[in-house]
């Protein structure tokens, strides 16, 4: 979603907010950290605080907060893991994302959709 907002939706989306967005891929596909400075709309991230395979610390949601033009803002959710941000029953492969927060899974959930 922060690619559309960058490249076809550019001047259509007017914010956008995030839940613990990474820039981690390992099929090829486009980042969307280059071109976050000149998105040209207020951004938001919420992200957990524990870093994991899936959200590691060089690629989570504070280098894109760092990157990022203002006016943006972020929030860390204390003791959270990348999963904790879905539903658990959801979940593919829980295990995938290693070490887990410790943070209450319906703490972190009720926060992410308030």
């Amino acid at each position: 979603s922060l690619l559309a907002a960058q490249q076809g939706l550019k001047g259509k989306v007017v914010a956008w907010f995030g839940l613990d967005p990474v820039d981690v891929d390992v099929l090829g596909n486009p980042s969307a950290l280059p071109g976050i400075a000149g998105i040209g709309v207020p951004l938001g991230f919420a992200g957990a605080s524990v870093p994991s395979s899936c959200s590691p610390a060089d690629a989570n949601y504070e280098v894109y907060f760092l990157e990022s033009s203002h006016p943006s803002a972020a929030i860390t959710l204390e003791g959270a893991g990348h999963f904790q941000f879905e539903d658990e029953s959801k979940v593919v492969a829980p295990s995938f994302c290693t070490p887990a927060g410790t943070a209450d899974s319906v703490t972190v959930l009720a926060e992410a959709v308030h």
